[in-house]
């Protein structure tokens, strides 16, 4: 699997060349996209609104992708890298959520899948980074690149996608 990107805070688009692939080599993959309205969020604990304490921030810190093609289907893995942050309230088996998503040319969302995360262990300096262990299959019925777009995200409530498209700090 190759490295896409060290995160930043940045806008993350990110146009993935040169894929490797063992069935039959790929010159260019499908455009990945990762908004920033869904690279991070805040996890709070539940209860009275005003008295919620953060549980832990998660950012998407860096992304692995290969691409293959086989029998003229064009097949994208992702293995996405997360940075989780304790904060006051971080219980040990918190878990949060991803997805990747396809769409075709015109916008349409062709499949989504969604995968959960448990995190089992904070280090001691106060963050983890949790690789996801399972690469995520994409399989495209075409293998034109361009036919598609895939997307990737953490799966966010409505306000939090909401206080993240407010944010100005993160959206430069």
């Amino acid at each position: 699997m190759k490295r896409i990107l060290q995160r930043t805070i940045f806008p993350l688009i990110f146009l993935v060349a040169a894929c490797s692939s063992s069935k039959k080599e790929i010159d260019v993959c499908p455009l990945i996209v990762a908004d920033n309205s869904v690279v991070r969020a805040s996890y709070y604990e539940s209860g009275n609104e005003s008295l919620k304490t953060n549980i832990m921030d998660i950012i998407i810190n860096d992304l692995y992708y290969s691409c293959e093609e086989d029998d003229g289907k064009l097949s994208v893995k992702i293995a996405p890298e997360f940075k989780v942050i304790k904060r006051m309230a971080y219980k040990q088996g918190e878990s949060f959520s991803y997805f990747v998503a396809v769409a075709d040319k015109n916008g349409g969302i062709v499949s989504k899948q969604t995968f959960k995360i448990t995190v089992d262990k904070i280090d001691e300096i106060g963050f983890s980074i949790i690789k996801d262990n399972k690469d995520v299959s994409v399989d495209l019925g075409s293998n034109n690149k361009d036919d598609y777009v895939i997307y990737i995200g953490l799966q966010l409530n409505e306000k939090q996608l909401k206080n993240n498209r407010s944010d100005k700090l993160w959206l430069n």
